[in-house]
């Protein structure tokens, strides 16, 4: 079972500076990159 875990806590803790709320989604238009989808995911059980 898995558990997710908000991807703004994680880069927080890796002091990296993008509010993303629960997913990492990255846009063209916005951060000059390719579209891109994160999630992460904590093993509970």
């Amino acid at each position: 079972m898995f558990e997710r875990v908000a991807v703004s806590q994680v880069l927080m803790n890796q002091k990296i500076e993008l509010n993303m709320g629960n997913n990492l989604m990255l846009w063209p238009h916005k951060h000059g990159t390719h579209s891109f989808f994160a999630a992460v995911m904590r093993r509970v059980a």
